[in-house]
């Protein structure tokens, strides 16, 4: 999540649809006073030592340094303590937490956007990071088989876990989408193009090479939405009927 004093923007990071590789390089057009949040340590690595750090996410600076050293050390199962514990903001913030911590005033006046992405693909990729999460820490990223991964979307449905397959509570206050503009994965260069020259930055990089890869390596090839079974198709329509009639998904 980033807020941007600077250029006025907010950045609310949804769940898988590549916010972290949006964040890092939206962290380039940052000031001192920005409030930019941590991500994965052995994601945090290259902005570390590109002089990108995050910042201004808790009420200790020491703290922030100390996570950055940790990063640039190389010392990532000690920065992994510093990462989600005693922070006033964090990587998947609501805007309904924001607002109370930030005022109504400053999301009506910023300029406030997200990322979307299908349902079906999102739960995929939530289910690859749940089974392949611990191994990419380390730095050894491995793909989740398909089956696996079908098995394990089936363990989180049945357990009613609805947050693991929709963002609508990322981006909404009261049931009602509050981003100014939400991007989709999709059309991910087209849709960050047109908010960049809103915000006064388009032309200032080339998306293609400068948009980061991270967290590559997990979500099987070959697997699509569109191969789902048919029982995991209907509930997670159910998770997400907000997202399907809103943005006019297929299901």
């Amino acid at each position: 999540m980033i807020v941007s004093h600077q250029h006025r923007f907010v950045f609310l990071k949804t769940v898988k649809t590549a916010g972290t590789s949006v964040e890092v390089l939206l962290r380039r057009f940052c000031g001192p006073d920005d409030i930019i949040t941590p991500i994965t340590p052995i994601d945090e690595k290259e902005p570390v030592e590109a002089g990108l750090p995050p910042r201004n996410y808790s009420a200790d600076p020491e703290r922030e340094r100390q996570y950055c050293a940790l990063v640039a050390e190389d010392r990532l199962e000690e920065a992994l303590a510093y990462h989600g514990r005693g922070n006033i903001y964090f990587n998947h913030m609501e805007a309904a937490r924001l607002r109370a911590l930030l005022g109504d005033a400053l999301l009506k006046d910023y300029f406030v956007f997200t990322i979307e992405r299908h349902p079906y693909d999102r739960a995929i990729s939530r289910a690859a990071f749940d089974l392949g999460m611990a191994a990419y820490r380390s730095g050894q990223a491995r793909k989740a088989e398909p089956d696996a991964i079908i098995a394990h979307i089936r363990r989180r449905i049945a357990a009613g876990a609805a947050s693991d397959f929709s963002n609508w509570h990322i981006y909404t206050v009261d049931d009602r989408v509050v981003a100014d503009a939400v991007v989709f994965y999709e059309r991910m260069q087209a849709g960050l193009e047109t908010v960049l020259s809103r915000l006064g930055l388009g032309g200032t990089v080339d998306l293609v090479e400068s948009l980061p890869y991270l967290k590559g390596g997990i979500r099987p090839k070959g697997l699509t939405g569109a191969m789902l079974p048919a029982d995991c198709k209907k509930a997670i329509q159910g998770f997400c009927t907000r997202e399907f009639e809103t943005f006019g998904y297929k299901p």
